[in-house]
């Protein structure tokens, strides 16, 4: 299965909005795929594609929230109250999520995602709602 992404286009036509796809990254480039036309071992026809903000790129989970909403990385989710960010942890292979709130002074371990994503309600991500991460 080849991994989704997702970036906020820079194209002058869809400028700042969201883009789903394959990724092509390229000399410090990003472009999110959003249509194959064909592809086999020797080509790939593109059928259309949107440059992205590199520093916008994330990935799908591959989950999916309460709500049926998929989740991405650097996604910020409810989980009974309480703020948690996505990430994706590359020692382990995983993404994870860490609460917000313990952040900052560092005195929570992450957890894996994949146990408990359906209990989570995506209210953001850390690119358009970063007040989101602030502590009060």
């Amino acid at each position: 299965m080849i991994p989704k992404f997702r970036g906020l286009s820079i194209d002058e036509k869809s400028k700042g909005e969201w883009q789903y796809g394959y990724l092509i990254e390229d000399n410090g480039q990003a472009f999110i795929i959003n249509e194959v036309v064909e592809a086999n071992e020797q080509y790939i026809t593109i059928g259309s594609w949107d440059p992205v903000r590199p520093d916008t790129v994330s990935q799908s989970t591959g989950l999916y929230d309460k709500n049926g909403k998929e989740i991405f990385e650097r996604d910020i989710l409810d989980y009974n109250g309480r703020k948690v960010i996505v990430k994706w942890h590359g020692s382990y292979a995983c993404f994870i999520y860490e609460f917000v709130d313990e952040l900052k002074n560092r005195t929570t371990e992450w957890q894996p995602l994949y146990l408990s994503y359906y209990k989570f309600e995506i209210i953001g991500n850390s690119l358009e709602n970063p007040e989101l991460l602030e502590v009060e």
